[in-house]
């Protein structure tokens, strides 16, 4: 994530903001940017999605709660974390332990 002005954002940027829904208020969310619009107070916003599920978030994303904009993948970060959970994680830990 980068720091970046919420005017320069557009539809399909996959942004971070503090969500204001209700199910998950003050958690920040990474979503994708499905259209630009404006709040019941007439302030620039953006309509918020979800990849894996395609719903609309509850509520427009206002300028004031975008934290970032997503910049780029670390390639093969998943994997090593993949590695971590068991069983390759626990051969090893068992497999330390015997020889340590």
């Amino acid at each position: 994530m980068r720091s970046v002005d919420p005017a320069t954002l557009q539809e399909g940027d996959i942004i971070a903001y503090t969500s204001r829904d209700t199910a998950s208020f003050g958690e920040t969310v990474t979503h994708k940017i499905r259209s630009l619009t404006t709040d019941a107070d007439g302030q620039p916003a953006f309509i918020t999605y979800g990849t894996t599920t395609d719903t609309d978030d509850e509520m427009p994303v206002t300028y004031p709660y975008v934290l970032g904009k997503y910049e780029k993948c670390l390639s093969g970060v998943g994997n090593f974390f993949q590695f971590l959970k068991p069983p390759p994680a626990t051969f090893c830990a068992s497999f330390c332990r015997s020889f340590c």
